[in-house]
This record gives structure tokens, sequence and C-alpha cells, in this order.
């Protein structure tokens, strides 16, 4: 089948881009690392996005959002590295969470290697099951 299409005007006008899932997801984990007030704008709509913001409220970070023009405001209160979430199972990037808690609980230093990061990463999940159960359920280990 062949589609042909014939020009009959130039396009003209404008169109909004929204956000990308794939880029905010990640700035929404990292946002854990400071004590500023973080404004993000064209924040897109969806699911992943509200369960990782679920996810932020449940750990400490005071969450704004307004649906309308795509902005949301993040600001870290005392912060909880247990994660008690519904929304945990719930969404793939929620692993990001876990460099973002590691780094601000000083967990992790400079110069592990994989076999030192494991077994880390293995004594923090026997405190935190529910999220490391996620985290380790697609992972193998030799």
């Amino acid at each position: 089948m062949k589609l042909k299409i014939k020009q009959t005007k130039k396009i003209r006008g404008e169109i909004t881009v929204s956000g990308s899932k794939n880029a905010t997801l990640p700035i929404l984990a990292v946002s854990i690392l400071t004590n500023e007030k973080i404004k993000l704008i064209n924040v897109p709509d969806i699911v992943d996005v509200k369960y990782m913001l679920e996810l932020l409220k449940s750990i400490g970070i005071k969450v704004i959002r307004n649906t309308i023009t795509g902005e949301v405001t993040l600001k870290r209160k005392k912060l909880i590295s247990k994660i008690k979430s519904p929304y945990l199972n719930k969404i793939r990037a929620s692993y990001y969470l876990i460099g973002a808690l590691f780094s601000e609980k000083r967990i992790i230093k400079d110069g592990l290697d994989d076999n030192k990061l494991f077994n880390l990463f293995s004594q923090y999940c026997k405190s935190n099951i529910p999220f490391c159960k996620v985290l380790l359920s697609p992972l193998t280990r030799k």
C-alpha cells in the first residue's frame, strides 16, 4: 500500500510539547538530595509520575502539584529511609530512589566494588524488604 500526500498549503501554528516521563522520573528521585525548594515545569500528567510523587510523599518530601499548568514543587522535610507505600510495586522507576536514598544516608562511598555494593545492598534490604523485593526481583546473583 502506498500513501501519497499532496501539498496544499503550508502548515502554520503552535503546539505545546509535553514533558518526558523518562526525564521527569529521575529528576523527581534526586529531589531527595537537597533541602532547597525545587520547582519543575512541564511535568507530564501521567500515572508513573503520580506514583513517583506519592512515593516521595511517603518518604518525607512535600509535594505540590498543579496538573493544569504542569508545575510540581518539591521540598524535603525529614527524610524517612524506609518506604512503606502501595505505589512501590506499581512503578518500575521506584529503583531510582535507592541510589538517592543511599547517597543521602551516606551509605555508599567511592571505591566500592560490585561484591561490596551487593552485600551492602543486601544488608539494607533486610530492614527494607518491600522496597528491595521490587528491586531485586529481576536480578540474578552468581
